[in-house]
């Protein structure tokens, strides 16, 4: 499972609060341990890395793409 995180592309939701409400958008990016929004193509290398060989031995866990958002929460 990938399991992605605030995620940043035209015509997405941050791209319209990015417009909309650009304080919000600020904030969001500030809050992020990495200072920055993730992209589509990140996730989806996330993805392809599961659906290789390379992973042939990862079972049951879930892949969080979130830049370390929720490096605070304990699951």
């Amino acid at each position: 499972m990938v399991s992605p995180g605030a995620i940043y592309f035209e015509g997405g939701v941050w791209d319209v609060r990015k417009r909309e409400a650009p304080e919000d958008y600020a904030a969001a990016v500030a809050r992020n341990p990495m200072g920055r929004l993730g992209t589509p193509e990140e996730v989806a290398n996330a993805v392809v890395f599961l659906a290789s060989p390379a992973a042939s031995f990862i079972s049951g866990t879930n892949i969080v793409v979130d830049g370390a958002a929720t490096t605070r929460i304990q699951y």
